[in-house]
């Protein structure tokens, strides 16, 4: 008898189950049941190389198929399992296997997807110096911008095209005295021409770490002194963008609180009315707009001007990826400090390698915007070291009492002194902490009537006067390597009393005659300054040192 023939006969064992034919879809699910879906997860060592975890996570979402319940179930057992194998960031890895993606928004918590668009590069290659001149000229078709400002923006465009070989990334701060100047409509005119942009009007400082790692945007944020200058959290990711070598932000981040390196690498730009902080403002190349005349007329940012922009955009894209700037080092313009000259590389390496006018007319934005320091890009300390040089030179003093110096402070009125703690002007315990960061303290000085109160004498200035100060270096203070760090004389010692420009010693020579002849205990009159012992070894030799009268500061600094 001939045996009749069964669907396993007929159609390949893919496609039958138990003797059925069951097709080919079917046969996949039960497959893919029957088999353990995580058993190439399991099979891998801890710390898996990147090729064995690769090929392991393609089998896992082969054996789970394409049903999305099942996909869910087995989701979480996936992760847990690399998790045991010590695999960095479990849940990316399988998120990426099965091919989940964020999911629209559900409600009104739940936020929207980000969307950063990528200007695809344009097909043939580009004249970069027409590129910058059309990206110059079309910003201040929109915004009212001197010719350099206008310059820089174009510059600064193009550098977030090309910061891949970037060593520096200078912000681009956009800020005006008052609203309405035209910040919002330039950081829309600068969304439309640059990569990947992300507008924001107010973000958290660990959105900022995050969003940077994820997804490499070009983050341009407005409205900034609305919440900036009081988030000192944020004001520090923002800063630690600013070198590539540095800009990286450690987090203890899941269940076993692991350790992970964010990025902070980005093209930035920051847009507020007033003016940075300090420690931004440094960083920072600040473009300032002011309020248009109505004599000057600016147009409109319509669609159809959009798609030149998105032209250009394609155009910038197609010029950074045909000239890289890694290797490139311009010559910096004189009258510029070092991070200044910083925030410049990157801008001027684009200006020269377009060629052309542009090196020279980079060059002259460069020294116009940055080539000084306005008093509010200055950290505090700097201004005050300013203000008391100013001080002592209208004085032509040597020496100032501190409540003499803190009360010609409070008389500047464009300056925080007046103002400098809930509305009262700074007291001479506050100055002394200021200048505490320069190694400068107060001591007691001898005034021409013979008073001898607390005070500053200028020569223990000068040092930070070079050093933070525009200004040449004083010739008749020469350093080697050997000079130590400090140079104070005592103020009690006889030498100096009456023949330095130092603290002039408030004790009577009667009282400093021996070697611990008289005691603060016994004799007021001697103002409670001894002489100290002899050095280590014994009297006699060079002049012992002497205890001098820096209240108790000098240790501290």
């Amino acid at each position: 008898m001939t045996h009749a023939p069964t669907a396993a006969d007929l159609f390949p064992e893919s496609a039958t189950a138990g003797g059925h034919y069951v097709g080919p879809r079917v046969a996949a699910s039960i497959r893919a049941r029957q088999a353990d879906p995580v058993a190439a997860l399991t099979a891998l060592a801890d710390s898996p190389s990147a090729e064995a975890l690769e090929m392991a996570l393609r089998e896992f979402a082969l054996q789970v198929g394409t049903d999305q319940l099942r996909r869910a179930t087995m989701r979480g057992t996936a992760i847990e399992t690399l998790k045991a194998r010590k695999v960095a960031s479990p849940t990316a890895m399988v998120d990426a296997a099965l091919g989940v993606t964020a999911q629209p928004a559900t409600g009104p918590s739940s936020g929207g997807a980000l969307a950063l668009p990528e200007p695809e590069p344009w097909p043939v290659p580009v004249d970069g110096g027409q590129l910058l001149t059309d990206l110059a000229t079309v910003i201040r078709r929109h915004v009212v911008l001197t010719a350099e400002q206008a310059d820089t923006v174009a510059l600064w465009v193009v550098f977030a095209h090309a910061i891949g070989g970037a060593r520096i990334a200078p912000k681009l701060a956009i800020t005006s005295p008052t609203p309405r100047c035209g910040k919002s409509t330039l950081l829309a005119l600068i969304a439309a021409l640059v990569p990947r942009p992300l507008v924001a009007s107010n973000i958290s400082p660990a959105a900022v770490f995050r969003v940077i790692e994820s997804a490499h945007p070009t983050l341009l944020v407005d409205e900034a002194d609305s919440f900036l200058r009081d988030n000192e959290e944020l004001r520090g990711v923002l800063n630690s963008g600013h070198s590539r070598d540095g800009a990286y932000v450690i987090r203890c981040v899941g269940d076993n609180l692991e350790a992970r390196r964010f990025s902070t690498w980005c093209a930035q730009a920051v847009g507020l009315i007033g003016s940075l902080p300090a420690t931004l403002a440094d960083r920072s190349i600040e473009v300032r707009l002011e309020r248009k005349r109505t004599v000057e007329a600016v147009a409109k940012l319509t669609s159809h001007a959009r798609e030149g922009l998105a032209m250009l955009a394609r155009q910038a894209a197609r010029w950074a990826a045909d000239h890289p700037i890694s290797d490139t080092q311009p010559e910096m313009p004189g009258g510029m400090n070092d991070r200044a000259a910083d925030n410049w590389e990157p801008l001027l390496s684009i200006a020269d390698l377009v060629g052309g006018a542009w090196p020279e007319r980079a060059r002259q934005p460069a020294v116009a915007l940055s080539g000084g320091e306005p008093a509010d890009a200055q950290a505090v300390g700097a201004v005050l070291l300013g203000d008391i040089r100013t001080i002592f030179e209208q004085r032509q003093a040597d020496r100032m009492a501190s409540a003499d110096l803190v009360a010609a402070l409070a008389e500047l009125e464009d300056r925080p002194w007046p103002e400098w703690r809930h509305g009262k002007p700074m007291t001479a315990p506050q100055l002394a902490r200021q200048l505490r960061h320069f190694g400068i303290a107060p001591g007691t000085i001898r005034l021409p009537n013979n008073a001898t109160p607390k005070g500053y004498i200028a020569a223990r200035f000068e040092d930070a006067w070079a050093r933070y100060l525009a200004g040449p270096e004083p010739p008749d203070t020469p350093f080697s390597p050997d000079t130590p760090l400090s140079n104070r004389h005592t103020a009690t010692r006889p030498v100096n009393t009456g023949e330095s420009g130092d603290f002039a010693s408030a004790t009577p020579e009667a009282c400093g005659g021996s070697e611990n002849a008289v005691s603060p205990n016994k004799d007021a009159g001697c103002g409670g300054v001894a002489a100290s012992n002899p050095p280590a070894g014994g009297k006699g030799g060079n002049e012992p040192p002497q205890r001098d009268l820096w209240g108790g500061w000098e240790g501290k600094l």
